[in-house]
């Protein structure tokens, strides 16, 4: 189980800063659209897994743990979202700000209530 969430948690880490890069390449904006977008495909991945082994969560599956809590934890990111929150508050950007939050937020958790609703 470590050495899964060790793996998924790595490539989860490489994909959000590639994603971040790319994102951020394309979209020149002072919302952090990288860290948005990492976010939301984390929580689509995650709803998806989640949902794939729905009947098959044990303590010892190795692909549960290295795509849910590796792969999605790696490549989500709470911290950057709260660090760029916090950046554009000092910034005095407070449209920018309620934006972030607004958009990770609602966009990620309506995502993921929607992938579990039956």
């Amino acid at each position: 189980m470590y050495l899964a969430i060790f793996l998924g948690g790595g490539i989860g880490s490489l994909l959000r800063y590639g994603t971040g890069r790319l994102v951020n390449a394309q979209i020149k904006s002072d919302l952090p659209w990288g860290t948005i977008v990492s976010n939301i495909l984390a929580c689509i991945l995650l709803g998806l897994v989640v949902y794939q082994f729905k009947d098959e969560i044990k303590p010892n599956n190795f692909w549960f743990y290295f795509l849910a809590v590796g792969l999605c934890g790696g490549y989500s990111t709470f911290s950057t979202f709260s660090m760029e929150t916090v950046e554009l508050a000092q910034a005095g950007s407070w449209g920018l700000v309620f934006a972030n939050i607004l958009i990770s937020v609602l966009v990620c958790f309506s995502l993921l209530y929607f992938l579990f609703r039956q």
